[in-house]
């Protein structure tokens, strides 16, 4: 199945707090589908060398087209909410010296009795 890349920018006029305050239901937003195979990894992007707060948040599905996956990112919180509009892009994982055929990584850990899971604050 193809992957996708799904490239998410703040709008402008979107407050700080507004994000932060739909934070932790994007979060559990990924967790359901990381769960559900559908979300392969996620995370926040940083200017190269800043130590500041994430200008944007990138993620990688695995849908059967681009439609799919727009249509998957439009159920984002930080999307339905306006705060944030994004870009998909079809993927080609071709190397990869870390995941291994069949490997299923979860650094964070998606359970709560999982020693790595690390809830979104409130």
């Amino acid at each position: 199945m193809p992957l996708f890349w799904v490239y998410s920018t703040t709008v402008n006029g979107a407050a700080h707090e507004d994000l932060m305050a739909a934070r932790k239901e994007h979060l559990l937003w990924q967790f359901e589908n990381q769960a559900s195979d559908k979300l392969l990894g996620a995370g926040p992007v940083f200017e190269p060398d800043s130590d500041g707060p994430p200008v944007a948040g990138m993620y990688y599905l695995v849908c059967a087209d681009a439609a799919e996956a727009a249509a998957h990112a439009d159920t984002d919180p930080f999307h339905v909410k306006g705060l944030r509009e994004y870009k998909v892009m079809r993927w080609s994982l071709n190397e990869s010296s870390f995941l291994g055929v069949g490997l299923k990584v979860v650094l964070n850990g998606n359970e709560a009795d999982d020693p790595h899971y690390h809830p979104p604050a409130d």
